[in-house]
């Protein structure tokens, strides 16, 4: 279903470690990224995720939440004074869950598929945090 390069970079955001390596972070407390990894040495400055992390989680949760919003209306009929509190406290709680995960995936995918030849990681099997297993292998 997915790359292998997707699964690693999924695997490095859940475990917040370095796709090259598994060593180092990616992030440094909530939402800071590291300079650089701390177990390879790598340049992580150049692989930053900017506003992607926010535009996925508002694209997401969006739909997440009006589709909840309708189907709580359709089942129960609410007071609106209760769909306002409840889909207040998801949002912000699903959004401070799920923003660094995201950032973290989204900084090692651009390892993964980074500008310059140099800068992507190589795709062998013996690569830190390979999440699939090799043909020979199944």
């Amino acid at each position: 279903m997915f790359s292998a390069e997707t699964g690693a970079a999924m695997r490095a955001a859940l475990t917040n470690r370095c796709p090259r390596c598994g060593e180092g972070r990616l992030l440094r407390g909530l939402l800071t990224p590291e300079p650089a990894c701390l177990g390879c040495r790598t340049d992580l400055s150049k692989h930053m995720a900017g506003d992607g992390g926010p535009y996925v989680l508002i694209l997401v949760l969006g739909h997440l939440m009006v589709a909840g919003a309708v189907a709580l209306e359709a089942a129960f009929a609410p007071p609106m004074w209760l769909h306002l509190t409840f889909a207040t406290a998801v949002t912000v709680g699903l959004s401070l869950l799920l923003l660094p995960p995201v950032k973290r995936f989204l900084i090692a995918f651009s390892m993964m598929h980074g500008e310059d030849e140099e800068d992507r990681l190589p795709p062998d099997e013996n690569h830190a945090v390979s999440a699939t297993p090799s043909r020979g292998e199944i």
